[in-house]
């Protein structure tokens, strides 16, 4: 669903941008980071993202160890790994126990689109209900 907000982590910074373009074309509010340590400070500074879409192999933290931290800071948030670095048997693990996705680089636009609105797709049926709450701002009686 367009207005979503998705956090895009590569050390390459035309990788970056280019994702940034496609995605916002698509109508997602899209925030960018350079390696995982940045993109996991974003996210312990309280910015709330609905898709993190993670290169595999950069410096500092690569994209496995952010997934982890970020499964465990925010565990409704999801994960898209894209490498043309390693094979997905290096993320298998990561897309098994957390049901995160893999693209492999080159891909076309449309993977990227596809794989996005699937994770996203995942992510929105795994939400919890929300209580509905009164119109009008009346409090039912107890």
């Amino acid at each position: 669903m367009p207005g979503e907000k998705i956090l895009v982590v590569d050390d390459e910074p035309q990788i970056r941008s280019l994702l940034r373009s496609l995605l916002s074309r698509q109508g997602y509010e899209v925030t960018e980071a350079g390696d995982g340590a940045e993109a996991l400070s974003l996210c312990e500074k309280g910015f709330s993202f609905d898709l993190v879409v993670t290169d595999v192999v950069m410096p500092q933290m690569d994209g496995l160890q952010l997934s982890r931290k970020i499964a465990a800071l925010r565990p409704s948030t999801r994960v898209l790994f894209m490498s043309g670095k390693c094979e997905f048997e290096q993320v298998a693990s990561q897309v098994s126990e957390f049901g995160f996705g893999f693209i492999k680089k080159p891909f076309a636009v449309e993977e990227l689109r596809e794989s996005v609105r699937n994770q996203l797709r995942v992510r929105g049926m795994a939400r919890p209900a929300r209580k509905k709450r009164p119109q009008g701002g009346v409090t039912p009686a107890k």
